[in-house]
């Protein structure tokens, strides 16, 4: 094809087709009608938050002011970018996206290149005996390592196949054709490509944590790129040179070669990419690409709420690959490449806000509690922040928060009486971080135990790097058929006649059964860091345990011995769990409070009511429930 026919690369984004997973569950258990969610998610997006229950919603959602979503992009629209003397590695789906493979392409001089088909699959991460690696696994959400087939294996379920292209070194500038398919290269000078440079400071070597979430990112070749710019130096792979006959001028006479496995040439190709999009943004604006480089290795300081604690906020992989393509194909205009960083960050959420603890301190006069609320600043620069209860005339604490910092507030008890018209009270909490703002739903006032009781619903999934950013929460209640995640329903009862016990109050639970993992609820009283009593409910998986097991509930308190909880009924059924336990005495605190918060642990996966956890956490925030008004 004469060169001034052959087309040129078109200047598009990368197109990312969202995959839903829906989860089903079993039936709801409970009799008080509790509306039942759905929770979609895939490896490249923020789990969808499911709708609060009818009779469970004294625990709403956030509500966050956000962008519209950019829409979506046609990835076939966009050009393959290759790195001179470099291999193209691509996935199959993109080579071939309408399933007709051939086993090898050829260039515009009729130089044949071979295709070589490789197949990887996910594997599972072993958390071992762990704690930092089961927390960094819970926070960092859909992680996962590869492995690579051997030719003739059976395909796994999720495996992905991807192709190699060993085009020639002097192919530069030329096109190739599968066939009678035309596939757009867009050829990129391998000049400015360098190791990355960290973006952030690593903290110290003691936060373990930290440097788990690092070691498991890096397992991914597709996002081991962001750990190296977070401060991760994988193993060095020592090259061969190689020289390039017919090399362009002004590219390095050098080929670096195929040392390493399929893998880690895929992670080194998407670095190297990275390398070169970033070097790029700096030549036009070294603030920006700051600004830009730390976002996507942020790592957030929390203070109060984990003291000392480094926690990575890393973009996901979609988010990260459209911002790629987008300074791939601006490489050359920096006017337009800096407005597709500036609008990528824009786009990136500037803070978030949660609710800690709704009941755990209560004002001492006036027996109210004193909810804890955190703030975050995912920004470059310093913000004013507040925090107030909606609707209240005082002016709130003002407060500095530094660029990539958490706090947790304690807020003061309500000033103003409970409304005695029967209008719907505004209990909520506003929060600002510089320009950004959201409503906590958060409990202000004593929850009243009345009939036909408390609902112990929805339990919440821990914090994941994603959800915590966006300011969601996702619960994994049942809709029916059979749960993946395992969900956890209950009430707070009151007991009468001869089946009371202790305090007279009991918690009655349903909890799927599970047939290889182990389940632990535990139920916690009183303040929160100083507990009057723990109850810890061991129920066994199933398929290891005969059927003839049963669940065992033991009472934990400060200073005592453990001791077998007496009252407790732990029966199991054909899919399920049945729980009732006494609410001892001593949880009852005067003048008829009860401070409560509930942990439902399955295998890896960890739900708590009436707030999500950290995955580093060790025990729940709590609910403050008047047990005098039945």
């Amino acid at each position: 094809m004469p060169a001034s026919d052959r087309p040129g690369p078109r200047k598009d984004g990368v197109g990312i087709v969202f995959r839903r997973v829906r989860f089903r569950a079993f039936p709801s258990l409970l009799s008080v009608g509790l509306t039942s969610a759905l929770v979609g998610g895939c490896a490249t997006s923020p789990p969808k938050p499911a709708a609060p229950a009818e009779n469970a919603s004294l625990f709403a959602p956030t509500t966050v002011q956000s962008l519209p979503p950019l829409p979506p992009v046609d990835e076939q629209a966009v050009p393959m970018y290759v790195l001179f003397g470099h291999p193209l590695i691509v996935p199959a789906a993109r080579l071939f996206p309408d399933g007709q493979r051939v086993s090898e392409g050829q260039l515009d001089d009729g130089r044949k290149v071979p295709i070589v088909f490789h197949r990887i699959a996910p594997r599972p991460i072993a958390t071992g005996d762990q704690p930092a690696t089961a927390a960094a696994l819970r926070w960092l959400g859909a992680a996962q390592s590869w492995e690579e087939l051997a030719p003739g294996a059976p395909l796994d379920p999720g495996a992905a196949e991807w192709c190699e292209l060993k085009l020639p070194v002097d192919s530069y500038g030329h096109w190739l054709w599968l066939g009678k398919r035309h596939v757009d290269l867009a050829w990129l000078p391998a000049s400015k490509i360098a190791p990355l440079t960290p973006a952030v400071t690593p903290p110290a070597k003691g936060d373990d944590f930290y440097f788990e979430c690092l070691r498991i990112r890096a397992l991914d070749p597709l996002c081991r790129w962001q750990a190296e710019l977070a401060g991760y130096k994988p193993a060095a792979v020592r090259p061969t040179p190689m020289p390039v006959p017919f090399a362009d001028p002004t590219e390095p006479l050098v080929q670096k070669s195929d040392d390493a496995s399929f893998l880690d040439r895929i992670a080194k190709q998407r670095s190297e990419m990275w390398s070169l999009a970033l070097s790029a943004l700096n030549d036009a604006d070294r603030t920006l690409s700051k600004q830009t480089t730390t976002a996507l290795a942020g790592a957030i300081r929390m203070e109060s709420e984990a003291a000392g604690r480094t926690v990575p906020v890393w973009p996901d992989v979609a988010e990260s690959e459209r911002l790629l393509q987008s300074l791939l194909s601006e490489r050359e205009n920096p006017r337009r490449l800096t407005a597709a960083a500036r609008d990528w960050l824009m786009r990136r959420p500037q803070a978030t806000a949660w609710t800690s603890d709704d009941g755990g301190l209560w004002d001492a006069d006036q027996k109210l509690p004193l909810p804890r609320v955190g703030v975050a600043n995912f920004t470059s620069a310093r913000a004013v922040a507040w925090a107030r209860g909606e609707a209240e005339g005082q002016t709130p604490e003002l407060m500095t928060l530094d660029p990539w910092q958490a706090r947790v507030l304690t807020l003061p008890a309500l000033v103003r009486p409970a409304p005695t018209d029967g209008s719907a009270e505004r209990p909520g909490i506003e929060v600002r971080v510089g320009s950004w703002s959201a409503v906590l739903a958060t409990q202000r006032r004593q929850i009243d135990a009345v009939p036909p009781g408390v609902p112990i619903a929805p339990a919440f999934l821990d914090h994941t790097m994603t959800t915590w950013a966006l300011a969601q929460n996702v619960s994994p209640l049942p809709a029916g058929g059979r749960s993946v995640l395992g969900a956890l329903t209950g009430m707070l009862l009151r007991e009468s006649g001869s089946a009371a016990m202790g305090s007279g109050w009991s918690l009655y639970f349903e909890v799927e059964k599970s047939a290889f993992e182990h389940q632990t609820l535990r139920i916690w009283f009183g303040p929160t860091g100083r507990s009057l009593e723990v109850i810890v409910v061991d129920l066994p998986e199933s398929a290891r345990i005969p059927e003839s097991a049963e669940g065992s509930a033991i009472v934990r308190a400060p200073g005592a011995r453990d001791e077998v909880l007496r009252g407790a009924q732990i029966r199991q059924s054909k899919d399920r769990w049945t729980v009732r336990i006494p609410v001892p005495n001593r949880a009852i605190e005067r003048p008829g409070l009860l401070r409560i918060g509930v942990e439902h642990a399955r295998g890896a996966v960890r739900s708590a009511w009436p707030r999500a956890m950290f995955p580093w956490a060790t025990e729940p925030g709590r609910a403050l429930i008047n047990v005098s008004k039945w």
